[in-house]
This record gives structure tokens, C-alpha cells and sequence, in this order.
């Protein structure tokens, strides 16, 4: 039943991205089944597999988007995590040029404390990554990364089996 939009709260309304932690979609077993658009449960990897960290220099590098799209054949959803990795590394350079060869589940985390399963053992969800030098001796030389996937749902996710990713600087 479509209703009045939900009234705001002033305090809940802090963009940005808090963090995030990835795994690859081989490494997973099973999702807890959906119940609507939430997920109540852990995921259960394979034997020694677990989350991997994510990292976001400070909690204004990162951008996360879900868009709605219609098309055929139906309603879909154009995702994107994009964050910055700074300081160009050998270590970087070749982990991002593994993960680009591979698909991912991403378990999101806004400041507001939400959560988003992203992604699915089907298909995942992709990485791709660009270096720059920086055009100046001032600027930033590192790595813009991106997970991307066209879905059709991103799951509120209410992971009772694992703490919330908690990244720091």
C-alpha cells in the first residue's frame, strides 16, 4: 500500500559511508533466505574463508549508490561503491588487479548504521580500479576503486553472527 514518505529524523541523516568488507563469491557457502528486503542471519562461508576488511581513508572518501532503473525486463538496480586508496603500491597494485578478475558479496555500512547485503552468489558484484600519479607534486597519487553491479534488490542485511565492521584511520 503506497503511503505518505516517511517523516525524517534530524539526527539519522548523516551522509557518507562508515565501511565496508567484501568477500569473494566463491569463498561463501550460503546466504540466510530473505524475509522481504531483510536478511536475519550470517552468511556461512567456506571452510577457512571469511570477510575481508575494506578500507576508506576517512568517512568522506567513500560513495555509495543504488539507482532504480526500469528497463526490460523489468525494474533493476545500478550499483556502485567508490572509494580511494591513497599512495600507489606494488601490494595494492596487484591485490586490485586480482580482485578485478574476480565477483564479490559486499556487506555495506552507512554512518547512520545501515547495512546492505550487495550482490549475490549467482553473479556478485564486479571491481574495477584506475592509478593516477596525481597532476601536481600537491595532489594525491593512489588508486580510485569501484564495486559496481546491476541487481535487481540490494537486501537490508542484519547480520546476528558477526560484529559490525568497524574500520578506523
Amino acid at each position: 500500500m503506497i503511503t505518505d514518505f516517511p517523516a525524517p529524523g534530524i539526527a539519522d541523516n548523516i551522509g557518507g559511508s562508515h565501511s565496508f568488507r567484501f568477500v569473494p563469491i566463491q569463498d561463501v557457502a550460503s546466504i540466510a533466505y530473505p524475509q522481504g528486503f531483510q536478511i536475519d542471519g550470517p552468511l556461512t562461508f567456506q571452510s577457512g574463508k571469511n570477510w575481508l576488511l575494506g578500507w576508506l581513508r576517512n568517512q568522506d572518501t567513500g560513495s555509495f549508490t543504488l539507482e532504480n532503473v526500469e528497463g526490460v525486463p523489468g525494474t533493476y538496480y545500478k550499483f556502485s561503491l567508490t572509494g580511494f586508496l591513497p599512495r600507489l603500491r606494488k601490494d595494492a597494485s596487484a591485490l586490485f588487479h586480482e580482485m578485478k578478475e574476480c565477483r564479490f558479496l559486499l556487506d555495506y555500512q552507512d554512518n547512520n548504521d545501515n547495512r546492505r547485503l550487495i550482490g549475490d552468489l549467482e553473479t556478485g558484484v564486479g571491481f574495477r580500479f584506475t592509478e593516477t600519479s596525481g597532476g601536481s607534486p600537491g595532489a594525491l597519487n593512489g588508486y580510485s576503486w569501484t564495486f559496481y553491479a546491476d541487481l535487481t534488490v540490494a537486501f537490508n542485511y542484519e547480520d546476528t553472527g558477526y560484529p559490525s565492521p568497524i574500520l578506523s584511520d
